[in-house]
């Protein structure tokens, strides 16, 4: 819609994306509401679901730190890599177990996540859930038979 068309234009002009190397995509997952709708018109449009700005951070880790769980799904489905890695070594299940985000994190091991990976620091998804104390996600985790 024309109102879609509005939004990325402003994102474009307002956002310093040659600096981060943020992308319209990566952008709109950032948001306080979720707009999969417009996610879906830039997918169709060519945006790259991989794309990562400077510190490695995609559009999927995003959307998952924000618990977007439509979009998180639509990216995956066109081809968002689950288990990609940002600058420290986060993947989205990390992001979103360290933010108890429960939906998400089920989204992604759905999806085939690797519950196991650890970062640079050696902490696991489910020792991040368990440092903030989300313990929603630490059972799921365990259910699944994530290590420490």
């Amino acid at each position: 819609s024309d109102m879609c068309n509005v939004y990325v234009a402003l994102y474009i002009m307002t956002t310093p994306s040659k600096y981060y190397n943020i992308t319209p995509l990566m952008g709109i997952t950032q948001c306080d509401i979720e707009l999969t709708e417009l996610a879906e018109l830039l997918i169709k449009k060519g945006a790259d679901v991989n794309a990562k700005d400077n510190f490695s951070y995609n559009a999927l880790m995003r959307s998952t730190s924000k618990n977007y769980i439509k979009t998180a799904e639509l990216l995956i489905k066109n081809g968002a890599d689950v288990n990609a890695l940002d600058c420290y070594g986060n993947t989205a299940l990390i992001v979103a177990a360290s933010k108890g985000n429960t939906e998400a994190a089920e989204l992604l091991i759905k999806y085939g996540a690797d519950i196991n990976i650890k970062d640079d620091k050696g902490m696991t998804a489910l020792m991040w859930a368990e440092k903030y104390k989300r313990t929603e996600v630490v059972d799921l985790l365990r259910s699944y038979g994530a290590k420490e």
